[in-house]
């Protein structure tokens, strides 16, 4: 090993105080910026997991929401859905004064009832009839005290 020697460095200090306060911004501005580039990896992540989390939310929602549909039938589901929602309202708990009948048509249970006999009237093509309403005749089903 001829003419090579080992050397390191400690704590470097020029004798220029302005040189050393801004090799110190540059160093403190580097470390930032692989600080920064390391968050903005993990933020990239997150959203991608949030993402798909989200996909398999929705799947999930929708799949139900078929199953539900399959069962019931799709305008079943929409009310049943609506109701619910209905059910939720905030409604007065007093009404005092005058005359409320037009009030009271706008509150939920009266929405409700008027969007039952609609839909009613729409669906009754998906009603059982009285013919297709399965009867058991004699020695059909359980015994008696079964």
């Amino acid at each position: 090993m001829s003419g090579c020697r080992l050397t390191t460095l400690g704590e470097f200090r020029a004798e220029d105080e302005a040189l050393n306060d801004a090799l110190k911004r540059t160093f403190e501005a580097q470390q930032r910026g692989e600080l920064l580039a390391y968050e903005r990896k993990n933020a990239e992540a997150e959203v991608e997991i949030d993402e798909q989390r989200l996909r398999v939310d929705r799947r999930r929602v929708a799949m139900e929401l078929d199953a539900e549909i399959e069962a019931l039938g799709r305008d079943n589901v929409a009310m049943i859905r609506i109701i619910k929602a209905i059910s939720g309202m905030q409604v007065p708990n007093y009404i005092g004064g005058g005359d409320i009948s037009s009030y009271v048509d706008t509150l939920p249970m009266s929405a409700v009832a008027r969007m039952m006999d609609r839909v009613k009237a729409l669906r009754t093509d998906q009603q059982l009839g009285e013919a297709e309403t399965p009867l058991l005749t004699e020695g059909e089903g359980p015994a008696p005290g079964e």
